[in-house]
């Protein structure tokens, strides 16, 4: 039986802004959260992550680190997280938004058929390469 199309909200972090990228995600229909509106300034990523996590939202970022910091990392494992890292460069707001827009159908196949935790880059085009996680099982999709 195939699984139903993920709908969990994207969690936007700090580094994406409160305004631009979820003026166009919104505009095109996906459900954003901005870490401004449940998070302090500054949280550190792994007491971010579990949080974001807890609530089913997947957490969006530009932190490329989060994959070789070991407590960031852990926390990502910890709390079967799904993490999206955008990874062009000097993108704006709008540029970020669009590219997460641009990504989404991939992103809704790979939620069907991906377990989290999983870590996944984002380009500018939109295109989407798991960098950690495993494929679900035949019989869980």
């Amino acid at each position: 039986m195939a699984r139903p199309p993920d709908t969990s909200a994207l969690l936007l972090d700090e580094c994406l802004g409160r305004y631009a990228v979820r003026r166009v995600l919104e505009d095109a229909g996906e459900r954003v959260e901005v870490h401004a509106d449940h998070f302090r300034p500054g949280t550190p990523d792994d007491e971010l992550i579990p949080a974001v996590a807890a609530h089913g939202w997947i957490f969006v970022t530009k932190d490329k680190a989060i994959r070789r910091h070991s407590a960031e990392y852990q926390a990502v494992t910890a709390s079967r997280a799904a993490v999206l890292i955008l990874t062009g460069k000097d993108m704006s707001g709008r540029a970020s938004g669009e590219a997460l827009v641009k990504a989404m159908p991939r992103l809704r196949r790979l939620l069907g058929g991906h377990d989290r935790p999983f870590v996944a880059t984002i380009s500018r085009s939109g295109g989407i390469v798991i960098r950690s996680g495993r494929r679900l099982a035949a019989g869980k999709r």
